[in-house]
């Protein structure tokens, strides 16, 4: 599953961003650590992950803890449409300011 994700919030911050397999309890790119951001760039990642299994993401602008997309960088908020069924193709997210 190819993931391509912008920072389109224009805050001038840098993001820090994570993808969460809730059917299977997995973390990309791991439990310690998370792809950068920065600030209004794009990133594609690719991960391999089980088709029909529950990928949401979790982003936080670097340095706040306030601000923060999908199910935040630790998986603790609820998200309403963050989250994907894995499967093969492209998923493009476009985080924008809250």
């Amino acid at each position: 599953m190819s993931w391509v994700i912008s920072d389109a919030c224009n805050d001038g911050r840098d993001m820090q961003f994570k993808l969460f397999d809730t059917t299977n309890n997995l973390v990309w790119p791991g439990n310690t650590t998370h792809w950068i951001i920065r600030s209004n760039q794009t990133i594609e990642q690719s991960i391999s992950c089980k088709t029909n299994a529950r990928i949401c993401y979790g982003g936080r602008a670097d340095g706040l803890t306030t601000k923060y997309w999908g199910v935040d960088l630790d998986k603790s908020k609820s998200c309403s449409g963050c989250c994907f069924l894995c499967q093969t193709g492209r998923t493009d997210v476009n985080l924008t300011c809250m």
